[in-house]
């Protein structure tokens, strides 16, 4: 089936979306564009996983700064983000890693962080918002959820959670240029890391409205697409293009003590750059203006772009009968050419 004149409209995009781009342009084409309908794949344990611990701690929170609230009630956000096949182990899993987060300050310092807010924070709500004076921008509509949201006198603050390796059968270092970071288990159990209780060596620590964060470069100097995602809503929120505003995650990771999986917790704090900025700005109309043109592989001349987007379409009318999905998955494995994984952006 021809895709030349039947993509869908792309009125919106998302952080995954933009990040989805960036890195894997036929996932983003069959995700987003194609005329042709796929099955969504399933949520994995390693996902439920971090969706199960939002759930909790957003639930929490909410309770401890703001009261009850039954859109955050811990079913109501468990079952929305968990699939059922995975109910009855993200339910007994995430217990264990909110525990050891809560019971070692992890809460308590998230805590003493947004009482700098100005007004009340916000968690886990959807935004859809254009941006204004930004003439690159021009009719894109940005969409999202950030997980918390406040503000201080001079910044908008956006912080997420990223839980990583639970599953994994190796431990799992943290990403460098964190504030802070904890071992979260008893030493009772084992030793705790050197690096327990400090900042990264490479970390240059600031305070900004009380808030310590990294100064020492960019937040995107630590993970690309946690600045992007954070940079966006900040963006949505109210942040000026190019302004200061500060990112925020706390990166949980985890490593075998004793059988057992133990967390540790690493704040990364920090903000992200001008030059950062103006690039996602700059690859944000790339996408609108390669949507517009309907020339999506973009290291293809149009018409071969147009006859690839083609080929696409053709699998997953096969796909459809096939179960496994064999041929599209092949078909993804020899396209290295689309799958930018090494940096998003391109200096």
């Amino acid at each position: 089936m021809s895709s030349t004149n039947e993509t869908k409209p792309m009125l919106k995009l998302s952080p995954s979306g933009i990040k989805t781009w960036l890195t894997d342009r036929v996932s983003f084409y069959i995700k987003y564009l194609s005329p042709i309908e796929s099955d969504r794949l399933p949520q994995t344990q390693p996902m439920s996983i971090g969706s199960a611990f939002d759930a909790r701690v957003k639930n929490y929170l909410h309770e401890k700064l703001i009261g009850k609230a039954p859109e955050f009630e811990f079913t109501t956000l468990f079952e929305s983000q968990v699939e059922p096949q995975n109910r009855d182990w993200a339910l007994e899993h995430s217990n264990t890693v909110f525990n050891a987060y809560m019971l070692h300050g992890c809460v308590a310092d998230l805590i003493y962080e947004l009482e700098k807010a100005e007004i009340q924070p916000r968690f886990e709500f959807r935004v859809e918002a254009h941006i204004p004076h930004c003439a690159e921008l021009e009719g894109v509509l940005l969409v999202g959820y950030p997980d918390i949201y406040f503000k201080t006198k001079n910044y908008h603050v956006v912080y997420d959670w990223k839980v990583n390796g639970y599953c994994s059968r190796g431990a799992q270092s943290p990403k460098p240029g964190y504030v802070m970071t904890k071992d979260c288990w008893d030493t009772a159990l084992a030793k705790h890391s050197r690096t327990n209780g400090k900042w990264h060596k490479n970390a240059q620590l600031a305070e900004k409205d009380g808030l310590v964060v990294n100064v020492a470069g960019g937040f995107e100097n630590i993970d690309e697409s946690w600045a992007l995602q954070t940079t966006i809503y900040g963006w949505q929120l109210g942040a000026e293009v190019g302004s200061e505003l500060i990112s925020g995650v706390d990166q949980l990771v985890f490593k075998d003590v004793g059988g057992i999986k133990q967390l540790r917790n690493s704040r990364f704090r920090g903000l992200p750059s001008k030059a950062f900025q103006a690039r996602l700005v700059k690859e944000i109309g790339i996408i609108r203006d390669s949507i517009a043109m309907n020339h999506i592989f973009t290291d293809l001349t149009l018409e071969e772009s147009q006859a690839k987007a083609e080929s696409i379409d053709a699998l997953l009318e096969v796909e459809r009968s096939d179960p496994n999905g064999f041929m599209l998955r092949q078909m993804r494995e020899s396209e290295a050419g689309f799958n930018y994984t090494t940096k998003m952006f391109n200096d």
